[in-house]
């Protein structure tokens, strides 16, 4: 795959996304002109990964650990090319482990969860705001 793609209707080029580099989309692909022609979408969707693993302001929940939770989701879900992409932007970081068995219960299980369970990511050093991106994060 190249720099860019060109939407189907011969506009602009369209710089390929996360979505893209994983399925492998080469610029002959019909799907990629497809996708071309929802920029906005792709575009949301790209911003939505971007906010969520490299906030501007990530608090108590730094980036790297972020993409460790992710990575470990991924694999949780056997999809070996994101949870290599999540590995190399957690580049070597762990996460807590409550926070992993937050995300792998609202992943697996999420009705099993308590208010009981928000004070122990509290207690791991959250806060209200973490909190949410961790949950977010388990969802994306």
């Amino acid at each position: 795959m190249t720099a860019s793609s060109a939407t189907a209707d011969g506009a602009a080029p369209v710089a390929p996304d996360l979505i893209d580099r994983l399925a492998g989309l080469s610029d002959a692909s019909p799907l990629l002109a497809l996708r071309a022609r929802r920029a906005e979408i792709r575009s949301r969707t790209q911003a939505a990964h971007d906010a969520l693993l490299a906030p501007r302001r990530p608090g108590l929940f730094p980036a790297a650990e972020r993409a460790a939770v992710a990575q470990r989701i991924a694999a949780l879900a056997g999809n070996d090319a994101l949870a290599a992409h999540y590995r190399g932007l957690a580049a070597g970081a762990e996460a807590r482990p409550a926070l992993v068995a937050h995300a792998e219960r609202v992943t697996r299980s999420p009705r099993e969860s308590r208010p009981e369970h928000l004070g122990v990511l509290e207690a791991a050093g959250l806060d209200a705001h973490g909190i949410v991106a961790l949950s977010q994060r388990s969802h994306w």
